[in-house]
């Protein structure tokens, strides 16, 4: 089944020019974005969140044990919390995954379907949504279920996530409920992802990550935000506009298509990623 999506998928892949972008943050109001930079330089590197999305931890992030057993049809589980039907307190149905992964605020739409291990490390999941999406890994992030956060701790931001590479994606939604969930990453350009559980199966042999579905680009690091994105497209379309010289510069191609993804670059690095993560878990067996 995966194999068929995959080549499904494969047939949309689109070719783009060079991406590669300098660290310079675009800005639509004419000069190179300082002013979004700056706008929260009075608080701690890269721990500025959006608004409305602010960490809220109000004790444990763990549901009471004395919750009644509840069944999640639509992820093909049954949490039993407080129970001992498995570890965790959770029987699965199946232990694979298919998420659907949508970019908010930007159009065209950006979006891709992977399949992981229910069992993945959030920490884990972070670096394949970076892989799928076409990010470079170059800011913080955090997952957030209902009011609960999964990120790097940080002592100086006082009561911060929970730490992510302690925690899997079966587990937080066993405790949370959820059955989507945000993905937050760079808070200072406050890129947003909808991340919705779409359907499980169950594991054939060891299943790593895999991306199913692209469509969309990626949007370039410190574009600045949604906003700037749409500036940025709308700049680099229009020669006659007044920053199109200045924006392909700053993009170095004119062939940047934001409505195609380039499924084979996207998927070559998912898959490196479960190469990597493959020869690690054999060096410890």
């Amino acid at each position: 089944m995966f194999n068929e999506q995959r080549s499904r998928a494969g047939a949309e892949k689109c070719r783009i020019g060079k991406t590669e972008l300098d660290l310079r943050r675009f800005s639509a109001r004419g000069r190179s974005c300082r002013c979004h930079a700056d706008r929260h330089h009075h608080l701690p590197p890269q721990r500025y969140r959006p608004e409305g999305m602010a960490c809220r931890r109000a004790g444990s992030h763990r549901r009471p044990s004395c919750h009644a057993p509840v069944r999640t049809a639509a992820l093909g589980v049954e949490t039993c919390i407080g129970g001992n039907r498995h570890a965790g307190g959770l029987t699965m149905v199946a232990s694979v995954v298919r998420l659907k992964v949508t970019l908010d605020h930007v159009e065209p739409i950006v979006m891709r379907r992977v399949v992981v291990p229910f069992t993945i490390r959030l920490s884990r999941l972070h670096e394949v949504l970076q892989a799928a999406m076409g990010w470079t890994n170059s800011h913080l992030y955090e997952f957030r279920m209902r009011d609960v956060g999964f990120g790097l701790p940080d002592e100086e931001w006082g009561d911060g996530p929970i730490d992510a590479r302690r925690v899997s994606l079966l587990s937080a939604v066993q405790d949370t409920g959820a059955k989507s969930f945000k993905y937050l990453y760079d808070f200072g350009d406050g890129w947003e992802h909808s991340i919705k559980i779409e359907r499980t199966f169950p594991a054939v042999g060891t299943e790593g990550p895999m991306l199913l579905e692209a469509t969309g680009h990626c949007p370039p690091e410190d574009v600045g935000g949604p906003w700037g994105y749409q500036e940025f497209c709308e700049a680099l379309a229009d020669p006659a506009h007044e920053r199109h010289a200045e924006t392909l510069e700053w993009c170095g191609s004119s062939d940047y298509d934001s409505a195609a993804a380039n499924f084979s670059q996207l998927n070559k690095a998912v898959d490196d990623l479960a190469a990597k993560w493959a020869r690690k878990a054999r060096r410890k067996t």
